[in-house]
């Protein structure tokens, strides 16, 4: 009996499949057989290659290639046409034969990578990749080779789906249980040593929103002029060029050639919009393909600015459509939602999703949506040829698509985004990064104080924090939160609408959580729920624990009366505290006054923002000696504006007395320690 099979990796819309392919002409298939195709249905690459071309299996179309070729150096030998023949085998297998759902485009590619190394290894003992997975021994010696936890885990899943294929299919028995115990065991230790990716200091970054704010403004100041001189360079071949670029693009027409010398050059035009002191300040060459880096900057900055201020990851940020910003109102407020997909669920198929962002995430939209513009206008894009892969156009379309930098031969079929890795722009990141001082090391280790900070060459004082994307999301979510971990006034000024979003938004049994998170454990919204418990617990430590102020209310006393020392100290257990927020015993939120543990609905007045009730003999209530003071001076200030014989002057001088006799009830507390 002949047994077909069919090609099983997820297909993004408008791809088409591999071929199907039967024993019946033998075990392996033949070097025809078409394992990728393009969008037009042509034969992308075939069995026999050493690369198959996957990009038309990319949701965006991205260049994607699966390499058999494992060797750095040297020749293809017989050996390693023989090795590379049995990866390729290993692949198709996994291709065409997995049991359950299909593999994702990225699965595949991690896979290529874990074959490869494992086609190294075969080479340097001499022996089949088969003869490796199938040796306990040689698993095990190959996994010590592996320095990072990724590759386990990679070779785990391997193993686990060459087994879940079985001998039959595959041709062989893979290693046993044994040496997939010690994979395991291993990945964990390697997992027990992974540093989470660390926040950013709060200064630093208060600073770094700072800068990408600073170079968002300088960008606007001549950006009309920019964009002007772009598309005045983009539509006549001489404009812009050097001297003897305009006389080779005109070399056979005598009258272009005369005004090829006529045509001013980039300084001059530079000069004649008025930009060159800004292309000078950033590191722009004074040549057409200047103004494609220096769009291609502007559209990095835009990127990180998104990214600060929703959450999103780099993939995610890259791929937004160009229409992508939703403006609305309500109750005189006005919200900016982002639609976009990600790529993280379904195998790599594309999800719609959205994202909660504010002013100046608007605001970097806007400017990159001005700039994409400015592109597809440039390069003539029509409605048949315009749009990414998931339908469109994409906000950040690549900047060499102006023609300013070598137009394409033709139109694309898709325009695709440009590459905006922050590793890419060194004088970028070197404008971003503040330099590490002793007081963000303080904060780190308050923050982790069981990480070495200190021994790690990242956080060395002196140095600049080395800025990672990443980071925008981690320290996002820690710090967009009202959990008072926050002290720097200007980073709570930047994250104020954020925060009151995020609450409104991805709150736990908030209405619209659902229907922006739902049950996506990939989406920023459930990263900062899962993180509203840690920043709570790590703002009660800092702003209560640790505070050293003296405190008062239903809280305040417990903690002055049970967790105070005698020399004053209030001494705590860090991971029993994080547990007790973990499991709801404990919760912590900044008031006016201090703050409020509460761990339920609150049964107090919603319009007594004095919480004068809750001085009131309230159980959860934290007063803080330096806030009563500031709110007692602005309270005196408001009763003295009001009139002597209104009511209004009646009750808000009582809420003054009831404020003062707490004000006077702590530093009684206070002289009765120090004596």
């Amino acid at each position: 009996m002949t047994i077909v099979f069919q090609p099983k990796i997820a297909l993004p819309a408008g791809a088409v499949a591999p071929d199907s392919y039967d024993e019946s002409n033998g075990y392996t298939p033949p070097d025809s057989l078409v394992v990728s195709r393009n969008r037009d249905g042509t034969a992308a690459s075939t069995y026999g290659e050493l690369a198959w071309d996957l990009s038309a299996y990319h949701p965006e179309h991205r260049k994607k290639n699966l390499y058999f070729s494992f060797w750095k150096d040297g020749a293809l030998t017989h050996q390693r046409e023989l090795l590379s023949r049995e990866t390729r085998w290993i692949m198709l297998v996994l291709m065409w034969k997995l049991p359950g759902p299909s593999l994702s485009l990225g699965s595949i590619l991690n896979y290529g990578v874990m074959l490869r190394a494992l086609a190294s290894f075969a080479e340097e003992h001499s022996c089949q990749v088969q003869v490796v997975l199938e040796t306990e021994a040689l698993i095990r010696e190959f996994a010590k080779a592996q320095s990072h936890g990724t590759c386990l885990r990679l070779l785990s899943a391997l193993l686990k789906n060459l087994s879940r294929i079985g001998k039959a299919e595959l041709g062989f028995d893979v290693a046993g249980t044994n040496a997939k115990t010690e994979l395991k065991v291993q990945n964990q230790k390697h997992m027990a040593t992974y540093k989470q990716v660390a926040p950013m200091p709060t200064r630093i970054y208060a600073a770094v929103l700072e800068r990408l704010s600073a170079e968002l403004a300088d960008w606007e100041a001549v950006a009309p002029s920019f964009l002007a001189l772009v598309n005045e360079c983009s539509r006549d071949r001489l404009v812009g060029r050097s001297l003897s670029a305009r006389h080779k693009a005109c070399r056979d027409d005598a009258e272009c050639g005369r005004a090829a010398v006529l045509t001013m050059t980039l300084t001059e035009l530079q000069n004649k919009h008025g930009i060159a002191t800004y292309c000078s300040a950033k590191d722009l060459e004074c040549t057409v393909r200047g103004l494609t880096t220096g769009l291609l900057k502007v559209q990095l900055i835009a990127k990180l600015v998104i990214q600060a201020f929703s959450g999103m990851r780099h993939d995610e940020a890259r791929a937004l459509p160009q229409d992508c910003l939703e403006v609305t109102k309500s109750n005189g407020n006005t919200h900016y939602i982002i639609q976009g997909r990600t790529t993280k669920l379904n195998h790599g198929q594309v999800k719609r999703t959205r994202w909660v962002t504010n002013l100046e995430g608007c605001r970097a939209i806007r400017i990159a949506k001005e700039i994409a513009d400015a592109i597809y206008t440039a390069c003539g894009a029509t409605a048949q040829s315009e749009g990414s892969a998931t339908g469109g156009r994409v906000l950040f379309v690549n900047p060499r698509y102006s023609g300013l930098a070598g137009r394409p031969a033709s139109p694309p079929n898709v325009y695709l985004p440009g590459n905006l890795a922050l590793s890419e722009f060194s004088a970028e990141r070197s404008r971003l990064q503040p330099i590490i001082e002793e007081g963000d090391l303080l904060e780190l280790e308050q923050l982790d104080p069981h990480r070495a900070w200190r021994t790690e060459p990242l956080y060395a004082i002196g140095q600049p924090w080395t800025l990672k994307p990443h980071q925008f999301r981690r320290s996002l979510a820690l710090y967009a939160q009202a959990s008072g971990l926050v002290s720097l006034p200007s980073l709570r000024r930047q994250l104020q609408h954020i925060t009151d979003e995020m609450s409104r938004y991805y709150a736990r049994g908030s209405a619209m959580a659902k229907d922006f998170v739902g049950e996506d454990k990939t989406h920023f919204g459930y990263e900062w729920q899962e993180t509203e418990t840690e920043s709570a617990a790590l703002g009660y430590m800092l702003k209560v624990l640790l505070s050293g102020v003296a405190m008062s209310g239903g809280h305040g006393n417990w903690v002055n009366h049970r967790l105070r020392n005698a020399e004053g100290v209030v001494v705590f257990d860090r991971a029993r505290t994080l547990r007790a927020f973990d499991k709801r015993e404990l919760a912590y939120r900044e008031t006016i006054l201090g703050g409020c543990t509460n761990t339920g609905e609150c049964d107090r007045s919603a319009f007594d923002w004095l919480d004068i009730d809750c001085l009131a003999g309230c159980p959860n209530m934290v007063v803080k000696l330096p806030n009563l003071e500031r709110v007692i001076a602005a309270q005196t200030r408001f009763v003295a504006a009001q009139d002597t014989t209104s009511l209004e002057y009646r009750t808000e001088k009582r809420k003054l007395e009831k404020l003062v006799a707490t004000k006077l009830e702590i530093q009684r507390q206070l002289e009765g320690t120090a004596k």
